[in-house]
């Protein structure tokens, strides 16, 4: 069966935006800026309009790597990171930038949080209830209710008609039947 035109066109042509995402790694030797442009266009000559800016051991040293040069975050390596920044937007390639989430030591999250707590994360809880007639939804003690729905089951548990939004009174939803 033939593919519809559009879809065969976008296989053949696919957008920047659902190239390939590699990792570009910046660590293992000095960072310039002249190579690191140098790479990126050959990056996009490829079809990779996607990069995803890594350091292999941003915290050098201390977990058994030589250290960044420049320094993972110092003022001369953002300097060179918005200058990357300017020349990816010339060259329309889409930067995404990763800490390891703990690995290497790096742990950008875990420090920023640290030094400002006002930045952790938020969590989302799902609380439901399956009754027969009135019931109430409410949300665990500290927590802040975000919305609500109802959803009509049959006799076997499953869904049997469309969820609808349902209004909150405070940190709970009653349904009255």
């Amino acid at each position: 069966m033939p593919l519809p035109p559009r879809l065969a066109e976008v296989i053949r042509n696919p957008p920047r935006s659902h190239s390939p995402a590699a990792i570009w790694w910046w660590s293992g030797e000095g960072l310039d800026h002249a190579r690191l442009r140098w790479q990126l266009a050959r990056l996009a000559e490829g079809g990779v309009h996607n990069l995803v800016v890594i350091n292999l051991a941003p915290s050098g040293p201390l977990f058994g790597c030589d250290p960044d040069q420049p320094a993972f975050f110092s003022d001369d390596w953002w300097a060179l990171f918005e200058a990357v920044c300017d020349d990816a937007a010339e060259l329309g390639v889409a930067l995404w930038f990763y800490d390891q989430l703990g690995f290497s030591g790096a742990d950008i999250q875990a420090r920023l949080v640290e030094e400002n707590p006002e930045f952790a994360g938020q969590w989302l809880h799902r609380a439901s209830s399956i009754a027969d007639g009135a019931a109430e939804v409410r949300c665990p003690a500290g927590a802040e209710a975000v919305a609500a729905a109802i959803q009509p089951v049959g006799a076997d548990g499953q869904p049997a008609g469309p969820t609808r939004p349902f209004p909150l009174d405070g940190p709970r939803a009653r349904f009255t039947g």
